[in-house]
């Protein structure tokens, strides 16, 4: 497990920050983004994805058909955020995505990167708590309560707890990736705050 370089805990009533460590050191975000994007339509996922030369491949089991909004959102589908990017105009992409800090993106490239959090994006542990607990208020996609996101540079994970009624959002930044880093350090932190 990672421990935190970066870390928010916010009450989701107030707002009023708990606890913090290295709270605004910013870093690009990866899939954080994910549940900002207003998911819409069906798109098939091949698996691979390569943008700009760089590849991006889903980590989520092979599926068969096409992947709906709430099940990429689930797997975190890159393809799926790659592609509804291309439907979006900049402008609407940029504002979905404004809790980031979101850039103009320019070229298809830029727009399918920007919707994966790899490109044109950047947050800190304050500011991604402070985006969550928004989401949580203002109605988050069904059955979700956090996400993952792993870049080169940072590992995060962000959510709300306990599942029912919940009191708090945490924000870690850590080294390594999000699902076995970050997200166990994160839920630390839920079990001392929440025992």
């Amino acid at each position: 497990m990672g421990s935190p370089e970066s870390l928010a805990v916010l009450d989701i009533s107030t707002g009023r920050l708990l606890e913090a460590r290295n709270e605004n050191a910013t870093s690009l975000p990866g899939s954080t983004v994910k549940p900002f994007i207003p998911a819409r339509g069906v798109f098939p996922c091949p698996a691979s994805l390569t943008i700009n030369g760089r590849r991006f491949d889903c980590t989520h089991p092979r599926t068969f058909g096409p992947v709906n909004g709430i099940d990429a959102l689930r797997l975190s589908c890159n393809n799926y955020f790659a592609a509804l990017a291309l439907r979006m105009r900049p402008e609407e992409l940029r504002k979905a995505l404004s809790p980031f800090n979101a850039q103009l993106a320019t070229t298809n490239d830029q727009r399918q990167l920007q919707a994966i959090g790899y490109w044109g994006v950047s947050t800190s542990a304050l500011d991604l708590a402070r985006a969550y607990r928004k989401l949580f208020l203002t109605g988050p996609p069904p059955s979700f309560n956090g996400k993952t996101g792993t870049t080169r540079d940072a590992a995060w994970y962000a959510g709300w707890a306990p599942e029912e009624k919940p009191r708090i959002v945490v924000a870690v930044m850590t080294g390594g990736r999000g699902i076995t880093d970050a997200y166990p350090a994160a839920r630390a932190i839920f079990e001392k705050w929440l025992r």
